[in-house]
């Protein structure tokens, strides 16, 4: 209800603002295309060339993605836990996860500037519930051996962005944007393992997690009538992170029963590489329009200090130097218009990216390749000439394989690989207008 509120009067406001020019938008309901098309004053949170376009002094924008339906299916194989071989079970009881974007530009006489607010991470708030099951026989008592492990994180990861454009001349013009952001999770985890009907172990963990990030980026466009190519250099993140975590174990088959806490106080990391996205947008007569988009991000690889209490890693906090390499950056990406110049332009997007990250120390080691499959329907709705609303919807589909292997002297040898298909349908309002 009070999402509702906000929405309103948000919009009454641009009503009550907007007169003059004509809102230009489409990116947005394209596959959130970044580099080309312009979306008016949210263009602050995209290629900052593009605020160039605008063609009133001042401009608002306000965007509100909200995910209508999550479905996780989760398949593992090939797992074992000492000698057990087990069957993990996952499920996922609660996924609620939304953003709220926010900006403003104005033009003065030496360019245009504008300042907004979007999300580090997909989404600027999440919370999450979850639950794992492992089981088997033991191949020496043949009793069964079960855990039970049960998870909820909340999350949330909101940006402040500074965009400034510049036309330097003629259709060609560049822009400089930066991103300062904040994020906080908190996790909490309990386990309870049972030996044929006995509880020989009980678990319980809460972990923090904050961080401060800041990013850079350069764009550059190209405009004629009908035609538009975009090119933005995204500088990577360097990120400020503090971890605690404070747990309890007890193993009571063993007679170990303990507790104790982790810190890892704030330090600096270079967690996201150096990408190169590129555009070019083409209308084809006035009634279709057709965009495309890569994006290709370089192999790195730095050092990061994590902080886990798990149970396939071990039952008890530990603090492990991780070297982590990220590879196989990339995504490409398509949208369409139909009637482009019309009042209400009917929008489709598609888009698929894949991951490759692998981490290692000496005892750890972990892969995990993820491929993402996504496609938009939106429709944009010129109500007046400077105000453009966008409704629609996406659709995403995740690939994701996970494999995890250590061997740490309290639990032997331990391995652990799966599957996660994740389906997801998000629901997206937006508003652009310029008075």
């Amino acid at each position: 209800m009070k999402n509702n509120i906000i929405i309103v009067f948000l919009a009454t406001l641009s009503l009550w603002l907007c007169a003059g020019a004509r809102a230009e938008a489409s990116a947005i309901s394209m596959g959130q295309i970044q580099t080309v098309a312009s979306d008016g004053s949210l263009d602050v949170l995209r290629n900052p060339s593009l605020l160039t376009a605008q063609s009133t002094d001042n401009a608002l924008g306000v965007l509100f993605l909200s995910t209508a339906f999550s479905d996780r299916r989760y398949s593992y194989s090939g797992a074992t836990i000492s000698s057990t071989v087990s069957r993990p079970r996952y499920g996922t009881s609660k996924y609620l996860a939304g953003s709220l974007f926010l900006s403003y530009s104005r033009r003065t006489s030496g360019g245009t500037v504008g300042i907004g607010i979007d999300a580090g991470n997909p989404f600027q708030a999440m919370k999450e519930r979850n639950g794992r099951n492992y089981y088997g026989i033991n191949t020496s008592s043949y009793a069964i051996e079960y855990l039970s492990a049960h998870s909820d994180r909340n999350s949330i990861s909101p940006r402040l962005v500074i965009s400034y454009g510049l036309v330097v001349s003629g259709n060609h013009a560049i822009g400089l944007q930066w991103a300062l952001g904040y994020g906080q999770a908190r996790e909490k985890d309990d386990f309870v393992q049972t030996y044929g009907t006995t509880v020989v172990g009980q678990h319980w963990v809460t972990k923090k997690t904050e961080d401060i990030n800041a990013e850079m980026s350069l764009g550059y466009s190209f405009k004629k009538e009908g035609s538009q190519a975009g090119l933005m250099v995204r500088s990577g993140r360097f990120n400020w992170e503090r971890t605690y975590l404070r747990f309890g174990h007890g193993d009571f088959g063993k007679g170990l029963v303990f507790s104790g806490s982790v810190r890892e106080n704030y330090y600096l990391q270079y967690d996201r590489g150096l990408r190169i996205m590129a555009g070019g947008y083409q209308r084809l007569g006035s009634f279709f329009a057709v965009a495309l988009e890569g994006a290709y991000g370089i192999p790195f690889s730095y050092n990061y200090k994590d902080v886990r209490y798990d149970e396939v890693t071990s039952f008890y906090g530990m603090s492990n130097n991780m070297t982590i390499r990220k590879s196989g950056l990339y995504s490409l990406s398509a949208g369409f218009e139909i009637l482009p110049s019309g009042p209400a332009t009917i929008s489709l997007g598609g888009n698929l990216s894949s991951t490759r990250e692998r981490r290692t120390n000496g005892k750890i080691k972990e892969t995990m390749n993820v491929d993402t499959y996504a496609g938009s329907l939106g429709v944009d709705i010129r109500a007046i000439d400077a105000l453009l609303i966008m409704v629609g919807s996406s659709l995403t589909y995740t690939h994701r394989r996970t494999g995890v292997s250590s061997n740490i002297n309290y639990l032997g040898s331990v391995s652990i690989g799966g599957l996660t298909r994740a389906l997801q349908v998000d629901l997206f309002l937006g508003l652009s207008g310029g008075f």
